[in-house]
């Protein structure tokens, strides 16, 4: 029998029942359920049920009365779930998004946005009017917002008054820059047509390449084209951080139930992953290892080249502050860490407030870090203080997120097993 692929059915033909048979929207965190199936039994035969690529067991169940044929839904965690249902009549998928039981929508909305927007802006204004080093210009966190950040990836995917990333991937897909590069390629050395002189040094020293008192192998010089250049790696660099970028915001934007702005972001981080396809020489194409500000004469004269240069430079111009934590691209699957992260953010900002209206200033920080493309909020938890502080007395406050405390004899223990706070705050 083929399959074609059809549109979804209506969702009044797809329903979630519980163990009890009430019928549910969705499946609760950590509680099984059925998948009830718009087929008769009959049909079991011809039905498959993929759940996040693991088959579903699909068996009959009496449900509302009458035996039905269901798909079994085993308890879950939060999160999104692709359903791949293979009916007699086609196949089709359709997504269920699993809440976390113990945190609202309005309150996992209020604190997503708030690991995204204010609290490392927040931290790092707060650091550096404390009299940390930050060392450059940041972004008021009045303007650094949900929607301030969409519309600076739209700047940078579509552009305005210049192409934007997405048109310079695709115009440059067939005809990147390219030079010669001299390469050298280890060969027998029957086979080496242009070895040279300091590569027979090289082969001479090279450990069991000779026998006999002969080179076996030599360094081959051939002459290559190679996409791997400083332009093409700027390119490459820009394409990374938006798209990097635009998959953190819209896990934020999904799971605050914003709709708008999270279709924007969805269309444009589509738009991006279309181009990169199509620009397949950027697989061939290193990182960039130093900053982009060295000015070349394809970066003027290829307007590609120039128009995507300007737009990095904009995008870089006034540093934002964002959450370093992989953990924010799957906000559902990880609300239990994030919480806690969160929590701490709050913790090291109000200890922050208070040290500073007690006459204390910043001697050290190890909180925000500069990266490429921004500065970033980063919580280490490696034993040592985040952030350090001191007052003209010679008092010293440190702050510590999530510190150890072993059983091992010393100046702060633990009488059992090893301790480790949320946080913890050292005073000498």
């Amino acid at each position: 029998m083929t399959t074609t692929e059809t549109a979804s059915p209506p969702t009044s033909e797809l329903a979630f029942v519980d163990r009890l048979g009430k019928e549910v929207e969705s499946p609760s965190e950590w509680e099984p359920a059925y998948l009830v199936l718009p087929v008769g039994l009959d049909a079991m035969a011809d039905v498959a049920v993929v759940i996040n690529g693991r088959s579903a067991e699909v068996t009959a169940r009496s449900v509302g009365g009458r035996p039905q044929l269901v798909a079994i839904w085993d308890r879950s965690g939060p999160g999104w779930y692709d359903i791949d249902v293979t009916l007699p009549s086609g196949s089709f998928r359709r997504r269920v998004r699993i809440a976390p039981g113990k945190l609202a929508a309005d309150a996992l909305a209020h604190m997503l946005t708030d690991l995204e927007a204010r609290l490392p802006v927040s931290l790092a204004v707060a650091l550096r009017d404390a009299g940390a080093r930050i060392g450059i210009k940041l972004i008021d966190p009045a303007e650094q917002t949900l929607a301030s950040e969409v519309a600076r990836l739209r700047r940078a995917v579509d552009g305005v008054h210049r192409p934007g990333l997405a048109r310079v991937l695709e115009a440059l897909a067939d005809d990147p820059h390219r030079m010669l590069m001299n390469v050298g390629e280890w060969v027998r050395r029957d086979r080496a047509r242009r070895p040279g002189g300091a590569d027979l040094v090289r082969s001479l020293w090279r450990a069991g390449n000779l026998e006999d008192g002969r080179v076996q192998h030599v360094i081959d010089r051939r002459v290559e084209h190679t996409v791997d250049l400083y332009e093409n790696r700027l390119i490459k660099a820009f394409a990374d951080e938006v798209e990097r970028r635009l998959r953190f915001v819209h896990g934020v934007l999904s799971e605050g139930q914003l709709d708008d702005l999270s279709a924007e972001v969805a269309g444009l981080l589509q738009r991006l992953v279309r181009a990169r396809r199509r620009a397949g020489f950027l697989g061939q194409v290193g990182s960039l290892r130093v900053a982009p500000d060295r000015v070349t004469m394809v970066l003027l004269k290829r307007k590609e080249y120039r128009a995507a240069y300007e737009a990095f430079l904009e995008f870089r111009r006034r540093t934002s502050v964002h959450l370093d934590e992989p953990a924010m691209a799957e906000p559902l699957r990880n609300v239990p860490y994030l919480y806690q992260t969160w929590g701490t953010l709050l913790t090291l900002e109000a200890v922050l407030a208070a040290a500073v209206e007690s006459g204390f200033t910043v001697v050290s920080q190890r909180l925000v870090w500069p990266q490429v493309g921004g500065m970033y909020v980063k919580v280490l938890k490696d034993n040592r203080a985040a952030i350090e502080l001191s007052n003209g007395a010679g008092d010293r406050l440190r702050v510590y997120p999530e510190r150890s405390y072993s059983s091992a004899r010393g100046p702060l223990h633990s009488v059992s097993f090893t301790q480790r706070p949320d946080v913890a705050l050292g005073v000498c």
